[in-house]
């Protein structure tokens, strides 16, 4: 999180008006009933967040970085939640949970009590995007930046270990990145009624 914290305003400003992630937002939301309550975990700029906000979902914004939470909250007029993903407690909170390009910062050591972390915080039925960077390994980029990336299959078999969620959707696509290409995985789960 130290490049989030040393770097907040250049991140906010690369990534606010981003609209690669529109046609995920979309599938998201076909999903997502009007004026359902939305979980942005790892929201970054709180470009998401607004966009959710600006078509009447009510929206919990949450992030790790203090300094981004700052400049998001300024710019969707709301607070932000600062905590981590291995400390956040909601119980059934949810409607929907959309974690774009976050838990990707997970250590898969911790991946699975995170998991449990998220699931419990969405009711029943409840929907859940979640993206992570294409590979098989756990990787640290040039901005000194950790990631636990994952393949469709290998994200497949980490859900499966969680009864409780169905799989909906999955997807890989590539978007431009920093003059460059970026393949993603992207997948949208249910939490079954108990």
């Amino acid at each position: 999180m130290i490049y989030y914290q040393n770097n907040a305003q250049h991140y906010f400003n690369e990534t606010v008006s981003l609209v690669s992630i529109s046609k995920s937002r979309d599938r998201f939301l076909s999903y997502v009933p009007q004026g359902s309550h939305i979980l942005d975990l790892g929201c970054g700029s709180g470009r998401d967040s607004l966009y959710f906000k600006q078509l009447g979902y009510t929206i919990t914004a949450f992030d790790q970085s203090k300094e981004l939470a700052e400049l998001a909250e300024k710019l969707i007029a709301q607070p932000v939640v600062i905590n981590s993903f291995q400390t956040m407690d909601y119980n059934s909170q949810f409607d929907a949970i959309w974690a774009c390009a976050s838990l990707l910062h997970c250590p898969k050591a911790e991946i699975v009590p995170v998991f449990r972390k998220v699931i419990q915080a969405l009711k029943p039925k409840g929907i859940w995007y979640m993206s992570f960077k294409f590979g098989m390994e756990e990787t640290i980029d040039s901005m000194g930046r950790f990631f636990n990336n994952y393949t469709l299959d290998s994200l497949q078999k980490l859900i499966q270990q969680f009864d409780e969620l169905t799989i909906l959707e999955s997807w890989l696509e590539e978007t431009e990145l920093r003059d460059g290409q970026q393949k993603w995985v992207n997948t949208i789960v249910q939490k079954r009624e108990k």
